[in-house]
């Protein structure tokens, strides 16, 4: 165990991973030095856009209240400051006057402030269109890691197409991003902002022959747990479809309205508490 990278009481309070390095886990004055422990061991060395969110938002404040540890755990943005925005600039910087059959386009990109919320206006266009750099490049968790660095051929392109699909499904280039990315379970369906790479995250594809984003992943199981000294810790916690596999179970898909409003429900671990609010009680047999 002593050879393996651990932290212990960190003194700025925190402790986090997002499926990134562990080298990055705490406040930067107090992480890790990978080059202590042989790269055969296996650890991811890289960043993602979720630990460079998850830092740009911790370092804002002091002392976290329960609603803004909370709002951070539901935060869509993709941060400006990692190497995937950063390397798609070329594409943002694109002169529209060089291509004006695809201008309007161009202006989008220029427009996205990179977050994926379900209202953002010109999310729906700039997934769509990275998607394809992204196809055309084979890089997808490699993209997270190394960035999108293309020339700005493949990007107009992928413009130009993204804005004849745009135009052939929806007669405009400008959509809430919940209104193409939606989350179907058993007949119900609800738009959800998000990718599979923010904190509040959502996985799909673009698909050009139906003009839909259908999510296939993302948030599954939620917990923000509160500890105290004495007595239960406080609970809230999600499920993003429902509790159910059961097709038949009112269960099934009951929870969907409290993913698409990034919303939890409180639960117990209080005996008591359970028995009573049970709707049914029995004993396997």
């Amino acid at each position: 165990m002593d050879k393996l990278p651990q932290y212990l009481n960190p003194e700025c309070g925190y402790v986090f991973n997002t499926n990134n390095s562990p080298f990055n886990a705490v406040c930067e004055f107090e992480n890790l030095g990978k080059a202590n422990y042989h790269k055969h061991m296996g650890f991811r060395v890289h960043d993602n856009n979720r630990s460079v969110q998850f830092q740009n938002l911790i370092t804002e404040y002091g002392e976290i209240s329960w609603e803004e540890f909370k709002a951070i755990k539901w935060d869509q943005q993709v941060p400006a400051n990692h190497i995937f925005i950063q390397s798609m600039k070329n594409a943002f910087n694109l002169d529209a006057s060089l291509y004006p059959d695809i201008a309007d386009g161009i202006d989008i990109l220029h427009r996205w402030d990179y977050n994926m919320g379900p209202e953002n206006m010109q999310a729906a266009f700039a997934y769509a269109t990275t998607q394809k750099i992204m196809q055309k490049t084979g890089k997808r968790s490699q993209a997270v890691e190394e960035g999108l660095f293309v020339e700005d051929s493949l990007w107009v392109e992928a413009i130009r197409k993204t804005k004849e699909e745009f135009m052939l499904h929806f007669n405009k280039l400008e959509i809430p991003l919940g209104e193409v990315q939606t989350f179907t379970r058993s007949g119900k369906t609800v738009g959800l902002g998000g990718i599979a790479d923010v904190l509040a995250a959502a996985a799909s594809e673009w698909d050009a022959e139906a003009g839909t984003m259908n999510c296939k992943g993302g948030d599954t199981y939620v917990q923000l747990v509160k500890f105290s000294k004495e007595g239960l810790p406080y609970i809230e916690s999600l499920m993003a479809g429902g509790n159910s596999d059961r097709l038949e179970s009112p269960h099934y898909n009951d929870q969907m309205d409290l993913l698409a409003g990034h919303q939890t429900k409180k639960m117990t671990l209080n005996k008591e508490e359970v028995l009573k609010t049970a709707v049914q009680i029995y004993h396997p047999q």
